[in-house]
């Protein structure tokens, strides 16, 4: 069986792309909205031996700063096996493992 090609339906917002106006999710702000930044390893592999919070937390806008131990329960996932830890506890395996997660009210 063929299928007729017909016209293309255009883009809704190809306009306002081509204009500059188009509006996409990062443009769009709530109120009590936070941001959330990743703090990735920059080494390879390690051990954490501790992590002092205290001068990142002391930063304007900063809210909460997430680690492992703010994660309840066994934080595993995995696509076939459950082994990794979505936020690292003691030990970088990978360069860019995630250390921890930062929320604050502005970048």
């Amino acid at each position: 069986m063929c299928a007729l090609r017909s016209a293309s339906p255009g883009r809704v917002d190809g306009l306002a792309k081509v204009k500059g106006t188009a509006i996409y999710g990062d443009d769009i702000t709530l109120p009590g909205m936070l941001f959330g930044v990743c703090r990735y390893a920059d080494i390879p592999a390690g051990k954490i031996e501790h992590l002092d919070l205290s001068d990142a937390l002391a930063v304007d806008g900063v809210v909460k700063i997430a680690t492992w131990q703010d994660i309840p329960g066994t934080p595993v996932v995995g696509v076939i096996v459950q082994d990794y830890l979505p936020i690292v506890k003691d030990e970088v395996v990978f360069h860019g493992d995630v250390i921890a997660v930062i929320a604050a009210t502005h970048l």
